[in-house]
C-alpha cells in the first residue's frame, strides 16, 4: 500500500534514509532530518510504500514557491528504497503512485493551479534513477556538481 506517511512512520523512514544518503550516517542525524521535513506540514510530504506493516520505501515531495501559484513547482526531494527490497520495481511504483497523490493534494489545496512543474536532481552516474525520473520528467534543465558528484536536473510539466 502506498499512502501519506504518519508520525509513526518516521523511525522507519529515518532508518532507510541513514542507509541511503551519506549526509545522515551519524547517530541521530537521519531522525532529526526526517522529523524536520515532516514538521514542515503542507510544504513537505512524505509518502511511504508499506507491505505487511513494513515500510519498504519512502519519497519526499517538497512544494516550492508558495501556496498560490498557477503552476506550482514540486521537487521530488528524496526517494529511497530499503536495501532488502531494492531491484523489485518499488522505486518506480512509489514515484508514480505518490505523484498521483500529490496532484490530488494540489488540486484540493491550490484550486488556482492548472498544472505542476516537477523537478528532481539525480546523480548522473545513477542509471536506475535516470530511468525512473525520465518517465516523470521530459527534459534535462541543467547540471551541477554537489559534494564532488555530478548531478542532473530533470524537469517535467504536468496538467492537473
Amino acid at each position: 500500500m502506498i499512502r501519506h506517511a504518519t508520525s509513526r512512520d518516521l523511525k522507519a523512514i529515518a532508518a532507510i534514509n541513514r542507509t541511503s544518503f551519506s549526509g545522515n550516517k551519524p547517530k541521530g542525524t537521519a531522525e532529526r532530518w526526517v522529523k524536520s521535513h515532516f514538521e514542515q506540514g503542507a510544504q513537505y510530504h512524505y509518502v511511504v510504500d508499506v507491505k505487511n506493516g513494513v515500510v519498504r520505501a519512502f519519497i519526499g515531495w517538497e512544494l516550492k514557491g508558495g501556496f498560490a501559484r498557477e503552476t506550482p513547482a514540486l521537487e521530488l526531494e528524496q526517494l529511497a528504497v530499503h536495501e532488502d527490497f531494492r531491484g523489485k520495481g518499488i522505486g518506480q511504483k512509489i514515484v508514480e503512485a505518490s505523484f498521483k497523490k500529490m496532484k490530488t493534494w494540489l488540486t484540493k489545496h491550490q484550486p488556482e493551479a492548472q498544472s505542476v512543474r516537477v523537478f528532481v536532481w539525480a546523480k548522473d552516474e545513477n542509471g536506475y534513477a535516470r530511468k525512473i525520473y525520465t518517465r516523470l520528467c521530459d527534459s534535462i534543465a541543467g547540471e551541477r556538481t554537489l559534494y564532488g558528484v555530478k548531478e542532473v536536473m530533470y524537469v517535467g510539466l504536468h496538467r492537473l
